[in-house]
């Protein structure tokens, strides 16, 4: 199964009544979602390739249409940006081991989404759907590191909103063009 943000515009432009389309799922114990403008994809786990001395959320790189992307545990991920706002040692992290079957979110981050190219994998416990909500509500604390921008209400529950910029923007390089060090 793959999707794409353009599949959710269209659903969306068709009566949701100016509700914003989620993506939710489960990282760990809880509930998030992504803002669909944020999702290229959802993807079949290809193969995995190992990253060398890569950050502790990593599960590797894979080929995504000749590309590398890099691949992260979400919930490890998210759990490093946790441990870091308190300012704790962070212990082991305990890597999921994708399989044939599993699925993974590939999102785009940088200061414009809508052009940005700069991707990242995301592997979740559990890829929920994609949830249509009336809005999204501040936060009553910003987490320091900026990985969660609000909350919302979906599927019963209140979840958690993973700007998918941040992740971006604190996983994968900056793009340098032609002649830039």
């Amino acid at each position: 199964m793959r999707t794409t943000a353009n599949d959710h515009a269209a659903a969306r432009a068709g009566g949701t009544g100016g509700a914003l389309p989620f993506l939710t799922l489960r990282a760990g114990p809880q509930d998030y979602a992504l803002a669909i403008d944020a999702v290229v994809e959802v993807a079949a786990m290809v193969e995995l390739i190992p990253l060398a001395g890569g950050p502790p959320a990593a599960l590797g790189l894979v080929n995504r249409r000749g590309a590398p992307l890099l691949l992260l545990d979400l919930s490890a991920a998210l759990s490093a940006a946790a441990t870091a706002q308190v300012g704790a040692t962070p212990g082991a992290v305990l890597h999921k081991n994708p399989s044939a079957d599993t699925l993974f979110i590939v999102v785009r981050g940088g200061a414009d989404t809508a052009t940005d190219a700069t991707l990242l994998g995301l592997v979740a416990d559990e890829i929920h759907g994609v949830e249509y909500v009336a809005g999204i509500a501040q936060l009553a604390a910003r987490s320091t590191d900026g990985a969660v921008s609000g909350v919302i209400q979906a599927r019963g529950r209140m979840m958690q909103v993973i700007a998918a910029h941040t992740l971006v923007n604190a996983y994968v390089p900056p793009r340098r063009g032609p002649g830039q060090a």
